[in-house]
């Protein structure tokens, strides 16, 4: 099931390459935080079609709806205030299902933030691509 579904993201972000291909001005750009495309977007576009083509068990047909609904309205969230200006600025809660990508790209920024305080040295992997006639 995800090989489909990373399979309709990739024709997707195609499909937008080619639409975007255009020659653009530099301030046309959109420099948001928002990743340009999230595996919601390609649920919200074909869980339809894959449920009515393939059969889906309540378990799965969950976790779409999980990921679908992740950091929106329909998880709820809060507000939170400034003391000083008092600019409001609202946060949606997590889905807290562990197949979706946005829930778990906390966990993995919480690892690597664990994983680094523990790293004393300051060396690293590098890895280099040469050409044939080097090999």
């Amino acid at each position: 099931m995800w090989l489909i579904l990373l399979t309709l993201l990739w024709k997707r972000i195609k499909r937008r390459k080619i639409m975007a291909d255009k020659p653009s001005t530099p301030a046309a750009k959109s420099y948001s935080k928002r990743p340009r495309h999230e595996v919601a977007d390609v649920i919200m576009d074909f869980a339809k079609k894959h449920q009515a083509r393939y059969r889906t068990t309540r378990s799965q047909r969950r976790i779409l709806e999980d990921i679908l609904h992740c950091r929106t309205i329909g998880m709820g969230g809060h507000t939170n205030q400034c003391d000083h200006c008092r600019h409001i600025e609202t946060s949606y809660n997590f889905c807290r299902n562990r197949h979706c990508p946005k829930y778990q790209s906390l966990a993995k920024a919480r690892w690597l933030l664990r994983i680094v305080g523990q790293i004393s040295c300051r060396c690293g992997t590098y890895t280099v691509s040469l050409p044939c006639p080097m090999n």
